[in-house]
């Protein structure tokens, strides 16, 4: 079976309207070449245009089900040909850089938005997508399972290791940057390093930081019954605008699949560590890592929650054996915002930082409000660890997550987390006598302070 890909390498016209119709126009040409999908570059919608300033970019958003994106499911099933479109897509509290895979019946069977959003530039105006999904797409000749990376996903190898491993045979990857040497080769590794092919379409030269040559990789690195190896790149076009079109062969790509050795063959998941730990999330600052536990750090948790001087004053008693701190990090770290606080220079777990999530906290029962809790070892003391580790944690929940706000507390006596939530910018909202502390069987008075995400943009 022969899958047929057009990559709309177009030039933006400046307006939803001119969009539209230039969208529309580029589909009908790509259908007479007998293309199957057709595909637009990133964020079609608007050109890949993201104004920065407060409330400037929702001018511009459109919704799912708008008229525009109605008009291409109409047109696929006039056509009978799929087609990837792109948009600015309308969500809540931040837009969301999509793509949706209408089939060539007009159903819509992929909604894919990017994950690996560029906070570092324009693109911190955005929320990131929480998924990578892989839908079934039937071309009328048979049925080929597809999904979707955007751009800057492509870096992250992640990205398309966990599509394959959904299942993906083709990944479409609409694309807004310069295509050169570098990016290239990523694309190309991906697709040789997990037997997918991946068919990337960019904005042609004329748009900004952008220059066509649009790419397809069609995932076969070498035949069996052929020497040497072959260029897994079927089609690269060249800068200019225009609709390109590849022709994967589907038969000799399950075969090659079916036989040889990357993939998912022999991998060795139990070794992987961070990486196989579910939606986990790693953050950086100048001197740590905070990560998600792993029964590895079930000695180092225990060689600091051990100490008497340090559980105690947060609230919890001494650990008295490794075997209780791997239980406590299989049953109480586990699914949820915990870290462990790590040095970067030897990636111990020295400490640790978490965030209550969904109204499970002590001071809210809000969905959009969160606590933050941590302790750290007794050695790293003094050092200005602590405010380092909070700081991108509170970042991460306002910025990351979406929390409005961000409770905080101490017990009476404990100077050293008072001082953690000054430096960091707590404002203090009450005292609470006679609060049952966790596990310890006692009661203390309690002190409670908070931050809001405008108190935290203001401190920026």
């Amino acid at each position: 079976m022969e899958l047929k890909i057009a990559l709309l390498q177009l030039l933006p016209e400046g307006n939803l309207d001119a969009q539209l119709k230039k969208g529309k126009e580029a589909c009908v040409k790509a259908k007479k070449m007998g293309a199957d999908i057709a595909l637009f570059p990133e964020m079609w919608s608007d050109g890949y245009f993201l104004p920065q300033g407060d409330g400037t970019v929702e001018k511009l958003v459109i919704a799912a089900d708008s008229e525009f994106i109605c008009s291409f499911r109409t047109l696929a099933k006039e056509l009978q040909m799929a087609i990837g479109i792109t948009l600015l897509e309308k969500n809540t509290p931040r837009p969301l850089n999509s793509v949706i895979l209408f089939d060539r019946n007009g159903n819509e069977i992929l909604h894919y938005s990017k994950v690996h959003t560029c906070d570092f530039g324009d693109e911190k105006v955005l929320s990131s997508g929480k998924d990578f999904y892989v839908a079934d797409l039937d071309i009328g000749r048979g049925t080929v399972k597809v999904g979707s990376m955007i751009c800057f996903d492509r870096e992250f190898p992640e990205s398309a290791r966990i599509l394959m491993l959904k299942g993906a045979e083709v990944i479409l990857a609409p694309n807004a940057c310069p295509m050169e040497i570098n990016r290239l080769s990523a694309l190309r590794t991906r697709a040789y390093e997990n037997k997918v092919a991946i068919a990337t379409c960019n904005y042609p030269k004329g748009q900004p930081d952008c220059n066509g040559h649009s790419t397809v990789f069609d995932g076969v690195a070498w035949l069996r019954d052929e020497p040497g190896v072959r260029d897994m790149c079927i089609l690269e076009a060249p800068g200019e605008e225009g609709v390109y079109l590849a022709q994967i062969d589907m038969d000799v790509l399950r075969d090659y699949r079916k036989n040889e050795v990357m993939g998912s063959k022999y991998r060795h998941p139990d070794t992987y560590g961070i990486l196989t730990m579910g939606n986990s999330r790693m953050l950086e600052t100048e001197r740590l890592i905070l990560r998600r536990w792993e029964d590895g750090d079930a000695e180092n948790l225990f060689k600091y929650a051990s100490d008497p001087d340090v559980g105690p004053i947060a609230g919890w008693p001494a650990h008295q054996s490794i075997g209780e701190s791997r239980d406590v990090i299989r049953n109480v770290f586990n699914g949820k915002e915990a870290y462990a606080i790590c040095l970067k220079e030897d990636g111990k777990a020295i400490g640790a930082i978490e965030l209550k999530l969904n109204g499970h906290t002590d001071m809210t029962d809000r969905d959009d409000e969160c606590e933050l809790g941590y302790w750290l070892g007794k050695p790293f003391w003094g050092q200005g660890i602590m405010p380092e580790a909070a700081k991108e944690m509170i970042r991460h929940a306002f910025e990351d997550i979406g929390m409005q706000k961000v409770w905080c507390g101490y017990y009476e006596g404990n100077i050293k987390s008072k001082r953690v939530q000054e430096k960091v910018g707590f404002n203090y909202q009450w005292t609470t006598e006679d609060v049952d502390v966790p596990l310890m069987h006692e009661k203390r008075t309690g002190h409670v302070n908070l931050m809001t995400k405008e108190d935290w943009e203001a401190m920026q």
